[in-house]
């Protein structure tokens, strides 16, 4: 085997080997990688008000996710923090279905130029 199949093995298994959170047990020596859908890709229903999160909690279930990530500006009245009842309700839904909630992204800015911003943002 040439060194160059070597270094691309090793290097499709390192994932693997740095997070064996990733991994869940499977049948016999076998493992399933978690699989988590992105709010975003409901983003036309969602921003339209034709589904909620719930009902995005709904389908993950229903298609085998494990998990789903929120995405925070679907929150109701984002950017607001949603009252504590509305993310309960969600969490226990999640959790009823057998879902985690892998993250909640939020919109950021990372590239802004005004440095005096930053500072006020930072400290």
């Amino acid at each position: 085997m040439n060194k160059r199949r070597i270094v691309l093995k090793t290097l499709a298994s390192l994932p693997f080997l740095l997070r064996p959170s990733l991994l869940k047990a499977g049948h016999g020596d076998c493992f399933k990688l978690k699989t988590s859908l992105n709010a975003f890709s409901f983003n036309e229903p969602l921003s339209k008000g034709e589904i909620n999160l719930f009902q995005a909690i709904d389908y993950c279930a229903e298609q085998g996710f494990d998990a789903i990530d929120t995405t925070a500006y679907y929150f109701p009245g984002y950017p607001a923090v949603p009252p504590d009842d509305y993310i309960f309700a969600l969490k226990k839904k999640a959790q009823i279905l057998g879902l985690e909630i892998s993250g909640t992204g939020v919109r950021n800015d990372f590239t802004n130029p005004d440095a005096e911003k930053d500072r006020k943002t930072f400290n």
